[in-house]
């Protein structure tokens, strides 16, 4: 067991200080308790490495606490506990705690942060072997509580530690499921630059950390896989040295602190003993947070999206491959003529698209024949226009054909020189109906609108979700406020009524939320001037 901890409490019900007394105990804590008098026993605080503090009732008081400790000791870790509706005190006392809990809570939620902020202490004294430690430690720990964006925060996280290590990079990254790949989720001179993708499988350096869970630094990098195909850009910039540092919580890795420079000797040992505490407060974090279960839930989801749209494309290039074998199978035709355009062979293609038989056009037809009237004369100049030089095959562009029947039928014609450029034999005419590809093209952009509504509708589908979830927590402590206040107040009084009137429009409001989370479809309703709504008073069909 190790050395005793001391944590004073300060303005918390005895009743909640009752409940973690054993459970701290068991954990080597010694607990002490304030009460107004807290003032006059700050001496007692600064024995203490964890203070927490109530600051939702004598807010003056409670302030004046903090900013004594804080002036008095920097080390005293703080935590402090805030009413949900009042969050913003958060930012306006920013210097003045370390780590928050939102009120209400269960005791069991105090405990959690209780039995986490201690680990962090004793990561802590492992550290302090210099002030700079202590307060490098104390500002990632800091950032990494209060973060909202995780990849923000590790961000600056990244950075702040390639500013104090003096190194050109570093990088955050995180082991998936298995420990078949990572992906680096923040990099210090790159606030865009996250979920780059790593097969472990290609990386023997990350399994030897995965195995032992130490850092490794690898000073040659020329024999080194990770940098040849982590980034080949950095090779360019002169990069010597690689340190890849364990991201741990327990013995669980989670990943690991990739640090690159291009300097020729290895980091001091302190400052490797004190980068391994900065991966386990990281790895902390991780653990005790959604961020990396969201980052590996979005990754599977962003595979399962990848897999389902190359199976889309998939099936579009199965469809377009279908139809370019319709295209080339069952009209493409052939006509060749002499140097005056009488028709020597057409083929079958050319018989079923023209309702011609061989018979009946095989010289006893021209190629002018099967052309509207305002251009047939032409083709056979047009064609030796074209051809100027040596050129043997010509593009003739879009041209229409005209069928027994005669209806207009839109072809690409290509024409095809027999002979010398000099002394030419004849012509061979290659043309393709343009009406099936006219089709499929319509039929494709008909398609891609289809899949763009289906892809709003679904956007909609899921920020509705979104939304009525993130509404419904605030409404149910409206609705749980209100019924108190309603058995509390007597009936026939206006208060009851007010009560009564805004629990009705609360349940209305649920209603309404309710209605949103079990959108799958939409349709849209006028609103004011010209302005569109969606309908979410429909019960009937708009709903799963």
């Amino acid at each position: 067991m190790g050395d005793t901890i001391k944590i004073a409490f300060a303005f918390i019900p005895d009743g909640i200080i009752g409940k973690l007394s054993r459970p701290l105990r068991d954990e080597n804590v010694e607990v002490k308790v304030f009460g107004e008098d807290i003032l006059e026993r700050t001496d007692e605080l600064l024995n203490c490495s964890l203070f927490v503090i109530d600051f939702s009732g004598d807010r003056g008081l409670a302030k004046k606490v903090l900013k004594k400790i804080r002036d008095l000791s920097g080390i005293i870790r703080i935590l402090i506990i805030v009413p949900v509706d009042q969050i913003s005190i958060l930012e306006k006392e920013f210097g003045l705690y370390d780590d928050y809990l939102n009120k209400p809570f269960k005791p069991e939620h105090l405990l959690y942060k209780i039995k986490l902020n201690i680990r962090l202490i004793n990561l802590f004294k492992k550290g302090l072997s210099s002030i700079e430690h202590f307060n490098l430690l104390s500002d990632i720990a800091s950032k990494l509580a209060r973060a909202e964006n995780f990849y923000d925060t590790l961000h600056l996280v990244a950075k702040r530690i390639a500013d104090y290590l003096g190194v050109m990079r570093c990088s955050i990254m995180v082991v998936m499921e298995g420990e078949k790949e990572m992906i680096m989720v923040s990099t210090s001179d790159n606030d865009r630059l996250f979920k780059l993708h790593l097969k472990l499988e290609k990386y023997p350096e990350v399994r030897e950390i995965i195995k032992l869970k130490r850092p490794l630094e690898i000073s040659d990098v020329s024999k080194s896989v990770i940098l040849k195909d982590f980034n080949r850009n950095l090779k360019e910039v002169g990069i010597k040295y690689i340190c890849l540092i364990p991201i741990n919580d327990i013995n669980e890795f989670m990943g690991l602190i990739f640090v690159r420079d291009n300097r020729e000797q290895s980091l001091p040992a302190v400052e490797l003993d004190f980068l391994t505490l900065v991966g386990e407060i990281i790895g902390i974090f991780f653990n005790n947070s959604r961020f990396l279960s969201d980052v590996r839930s979005t990754t599977k989801s962003l595979t399962s999206e990848l897999e389902s749209m190359e199976y889309t494309l998939s099936r579009l290039r199965e469809d377009r491959d279908f139809l370019n074998d319709l295209i080339q199978d069952a009209i493409e035709g052939i006509i060749i003529t002499n140097i005056d355009g009488q028709i020597l062979v057409i083929n079958k293609t050319t018989e079923k698209m023209l309702g011609y038989s061989g018979s009946e056009v095989i010289e006893k037809m021209r190629i002018q024949d099967l052309l509207p009237q305002e251009y047939s004369e032409d083709i056979i100049d047009e064609f030796h226009t074209r051809r100027f030089g040596s050129r043997t095959t010509i593009s003739m562009g879009k041209k229409l054909f005209v069928s027994k029947k005669r209806e207009a039928i839109p072809v690409i014609l290509t024409a095809r020189m027999i002979g010398h450029s000099q002394e030419f034999s004849g012509i061979i005419w290659q043309f393709i109906d343009m009406r099936e590809l006219i089709n499929a093209q319509e039929k494709l952009a008909e398609l891609t609108e289809n899949l763009e509504i289906a892809r709003k509708k679904a956007f909609t589908a899921a920020l509705a979700a979104t939304a009525a979830h993130e509404m419904n927590q605030p409404l149910q402590s409206i609705m749980g406020y209100v019924e108190l206040l309603t058995k509390r107040a007597k009936e026939g009084t206006i208060e009851y009524k007010y009560l009564q009137t805004i629990n009705q429009e609360c349940e209305r409001m649920a209603q309404i939320i309710k209605n949103i989370a079990s959108i799958t479809t939409f349709k849209t309703k006028e609103y004011v001037g010209s302005a569109k709504i969606i309908d979410i008073g429909d019960d009937e069909g708009e709903k799963e």
